[in-house]
């Protein structure tokens, strides 16, 4: 009976504990903070194990578990993250006890990224750097061509010239 009452109480306490719907956050650099809400319901501090996932975010530091002290009421988590890459992405929450052994509550919210990582940098300035060799290029043969092109017009075919009359021939047509 009493460690039913016992286990009864800690699952109790674990319901207490609730991560609400997340907002979308964007990330305008590659290194920055997210804040995250959970919310304590119970009337006493307590201890849980948050662990964050994501395929295109990085954790320095270890920041993707920590043990976190909820106080009553809504608790506000800053963790620093790095995005790997720009675009759209899911973040998964998992609160559990301290040792892992219960799990309280989890949750998934988006993170979008519009900061530009080193290789899209490089990608676009070598795109910049080959199109304005294409332009310089393009302009600078057609401007040869059109050098090239005879000043005068030529004399159509057949049309009698000087030579064949023995004199001055009238222009040509065009």
């Amino acid at each position: 009976d009493h460690l039913d009452t016992a286990v009864a109480q800690v699952n109790d306490t674990a319901a207490q504990l609730d991560i609400p719907n997340q907002p979308r956050v964007t990330l305008t650099e590659q290194r920055a903070e997210i804040p995250i809400v959970i919310e304590n319901g119970a009337t006493v501090p307590l201890s849980a194990r948050l662990a964050l996932t994501s395929d295109k975010l990085d954790f320095p530091d270890g920041g993707d578990v920590r043990i976190v002290e909820l106080q009553p009421g809504s608790n506000r988590i800053v963790v620093e993250v790095e995005s790997r890459a720009s675009g759209a992405f899911p973040v998964t929450m998992t609160l559990s006890s301290p040792d892992e052994t219960i799990a309280i509550s989890s949750s998934r919210f988006t993170v979008r990224s519009t900061a530009v990582s080193g290789i899209g940098l490089v990608l676009s300035i070598g795109a910049g750097v080959f199109l304005l060799l294409w332009w310089a290029r393009h302009f600078h043969s057609t401007r040869r061509a059109a050098r090239l092109v005879a000043a005068t017009p030529v004399a159509e075919a057949g049309a009698p010239t000087a030579e064949d009359s023995g004199g001055a021939a009238e222009p040509a047509a065009t």
